[in-house]
């Protein structure tokens, strides 16, 4: 049913989630749950635009953090791709 619970991948401490729907400005396209208690952060529009005003270099690293971020999926899915096409 549309309604299943799907896990895809287990997450752990300092995982960023979101960032492909922000970076293209689409809505997100899978949901997370916890299995156990956790603190979880939201990185605003408005958060991430002050940020880059006030903290240049901040935002430099976070931007590089996000980039190395998404190289990372990519590499994933390539690989995954190439196991499941070979």
């Amino acid at each position: 049913s549309s309604n299943e619970i799907m896990r895809l991948r287990s997450m752990g401490p300092g995982t960023a989630v979101g960032e492909i729907g922000h970076y293209l400005g689409l809505p997100r396209t899978a949901s997370v749950v916890a299995d156990e208690p956790c603190r979880v952060r939201r990185l605003t529009e408005a958060a991430l635009r002050k940020m880059e005003a006030e903290q240049p270099a901040l935002v430099i690293a976070f931007h590089t953090f996000m980039a190395r971020r998404l190289s990372q999926k990519l590499a994933d899915t390539n690989r995954l791709l190439d196991a499941v096409l070979h």
